[in-house]
């Protein structure tokens, strides 16, 4: 019994949904979303029979590319990026497995469940079934009418499920799109099935609710069509329910003699219709729980996604801590004076740092006093300039020079700041090296004084 299922709504960022991931499961690929830099891998899915990209001249467009521009042609946090169609292809339309296997087939599957054959049986054939091609012809007509790209994808029936709810997924761009001269994809104006209701009044056009129920038949007469072509008898109707004054389909009445009949094991005629017609109904009730669980599906993948995001930005958050207190507790440890500094020291240790201290003065005073010298010689004239008393005196030490020295140790700051800081620090080094030098003298001083004389001992 054809079933008719038909529903659409946008993908919108408002949802926390977004085209590219939306597309990467229902084709069962891996996609990168370049806008946020996230990557969406669905290709370890299954049930995935066909998935195939068009536009409205079937030119093939490449998936990923597709919906990264659709997110790109968007900018605002709350903007549509796709619109989605679900189907139920009817069961008359889809394989039914294992009367069409050849026995080549038959055997070559024979250890595998009833419904790992249905699968793989419609996985290689998927392209030559009826409803395969009704839902790409659904797809093409959505395509051609507002020019928008199309993603069709077949999913075959979940194994905890109905073995009959074969279903498409189709999604629109939300503009239009055309391919340049160079087969570059294009983004154009929104479609028009996209606009609001108060700029499809401006253009002469209805209300989205009432284009939405005319594409909705839409799908019910291509399909219809495809099931007369087939020999069928059943037809799907796009009307709900509720306006076929209909919740679900009514069994008849056995009568007495009928029921006596059943209850003995006897099946009757109108026993069997109820039985078709409550099958029909447990297909309808299947489907509602089949699109339930596709739902469920795409919520848990949302929720988990966001979790993986939450537990990524803790992990940061905990890490950035962890660094803090690393440095600050590397900056506890730090010695916070050249005589703690000096303490910590080893022997060899305070040797090295020694010499580079007195290296460290040293250098830092000759570069003054050539300074001082330079700006002297800069200043005074060749013969009025003053000469060293004796050989070993240095030009540097002589009085005229001293003035000088403040005006080269200014300008050796302003040239290298971080001069003066090295300078200080091995000056307060050094000082420190020289108190604790003077009290290791005075301790062993002392203790030399308490130790009794190894003479004295000897003379008794």
């Amino acid at each position: 019994m054809a079933i008719y299922h038909a529903t659409t709504k946008p993908i919108s960022r408002s949802s926390g949904r977004s085209a590219t991931a939306s597309a990467a499961y229902r084709a069962g690929v891996e996609i990168k979303d370049e806008r946020t830099g996230l990557t969406h891998d669905y290709s370890k899915r299954g049930g995935v029979l066909l998935a195939t990209v068009f536009d409205k001249d079937d030119n093939e467009i490449d998936r990923s590319e597709l919906w990264n521009l659709a997110e790109q042609a968007e900018k605002r946090k709350d903007a549509r990026t796709a619109r989605e169609w679900i189907v139920a292809i009817p069961s008359e339309l889809m394989p039914e497995y294992p009367e069409q296997l050849s026995d080549d087939e038959r055997r070559s599957t024979e250890l595998l469940t009833d419904y790992q054959l249905r699968k793989e049986f419609a996985e290689h054939h998927a392209k030559d079934f009826s409803g395969t091609q009704t839902a790409l012809d659904f797809g093409k007509m959505l395509s051609k009418k507002y020019g928008v790209a199309v993603d069709v994808a077949i999913h075959a029936p979940d194994e905890e499920g109905s073995n009959k709810n074969y279903h498409a997924h189709i999604m629109t761009t939300t503009r239009e799109v055309s391919l340049s001269a160079d087969g570059q994809v294009e983004f154009g104006d929104k479609a028009t099935i996209e606009l609001s209701n108060t700029k499809r009044k401006t253009l002469g056009l209805g209300a989205t609710s009432i284009e939405i129920k005319e594409l909705r038949a839409e799908w019910a007469k291509i399909a219809n069509q495809a099931l007369e072509r087939k020999g069928f008898n059943e037809r799907i109707d796009h009307r709900s329910y509720a306006e076929r004054g209909i919740e679900q389909l009514p069994t008849q009445k056995l009568g007495w003699k009928a029921s006596e009949m059943e209850r003995r094991g006897l099946e009757t005629d109108r026993g069997d219709i109820n039985r078709a017609i409550n099958a029909g109904n447990l297909k309808i009730k299947g489907l509602a729980l089949e699109i339930r669980i596709d739902t469920n599906k795409r919520e848990e993948q949302k929720q988990a996604l966001e979790f993986q995001q939450g537990m990524d930005a803790l992990r940061a958050k905990q890490e950035a801590q962890a660094k803090a207190e690393a440095q600050a507790k590397a900056e506890q440890a730090r010695p916070k004076t050249a005589k703690e500094f000096v303490e910590r020291l080893s022997q060899e240790q305070r040797q090295k740092v020694k010499e580079i201290s007195n290296k460290t003065i040293s250098q830092y005073s000759a570069d003054i006093n050539s300074k001082a010298v330079e700006l002297y010689e800069k200043a005074t004239p060749a013969n009025r300039r003053a000469k060293p008393l004796f050989a070993h005196y240095a030009y540097s030490d002589m009085k005229e020079v001293q003035p000088y020295k403040s005006l080269a140790q200014r300008e050796i700051h302003e040239k290298d700041p971080s001069r003066y800081k090295d300078y200080a620090k091995a000056i307060e080094i050094t000082n420190a090296m020289q108190d604790m030098e003077r009290r290791e003298g005075y301790q062993r001083q002392a203790e030399r004084t308490r130790e009794p004389s190894q003479d004295k001992g000897i003379g008794r």
